[in-house]
């Protein structure tokens, strides 16, 4: 909207100086979701490879064999769609503690997403599953199916995801 603001805090904080744009939020699941099957990524209504800038898929490739590979998709469909497993793909993942149904849910409006947990209960769970502490760790240990496959999203449990990056720019769109 033409009233909001041109940047954010957000963006002032070592761990997100670069990026370009952040995409937080909040989920509590209401039943057990396996953790390989959860993705995360984009989907259009009508096709876009017209406006994809020259050199796209000599990027994609790169971006698939170095950042993600498990990033999935065709651009050049007339629906087009890249989708990852989202344990691998977010940018940061914190665990959060369980809830109550009479909870109030969390805002991040103000919050600097970190990877990690918020508490010991939280940490336990990232534990249980060796999941590193550190964001790339903690991706590179995604990649591998059978890791994605043995974690499982508890209902009830918040988790907090934050995906933003240098490489993606929204200007005029």
């Amino acid at each position: 909207p033409e009233n909001s603001p041109s940047t954010s805090p957000y963006f002032d904080h070592p761990l997100h100086k670069k990026d370009l744009y952040s995409i937080c939020f909040a989920i509590t699941f209401k039943e057990p979701v396996n953790g390989n099957n959860l993705v995360f990524g984009n989907d259009f209504d009508h096709p876009v490879r017209d406006i994809l800038p020259p050199g796209f898929n000599a990027a994609l490739r790169i971006v698939q064999w170095t950042l993600d590979p498990g990033l999935d998709g065709d651009v050049y469909a007339d629906k087009p769609y890249l989708y990852s497993p989202a344990l691998a793909s977010w940018d940061l993942f914190r665990i959060g503690d369980k809830m109550r149904k009479s909870d109030e849910v969390p805002t991040l409006h103000d919050e600097v997403i970190e990877e990690g947990s918020y508490s010991e209960d939280a940490a336990n769970v990232r534990q249980k599953f060796n999941i590193p502490e550190t964001a790339m760790g903690r991706r590179k240990h995604f990649q591998d199916e059978a890791n994605r496959k043995e974690f499982e999203f508890e209902p009830g449990r918040m988790y907090v995801a934050d995906f933003g990056n240098p490489y993606l720019a929204f200007e005029g769109q």
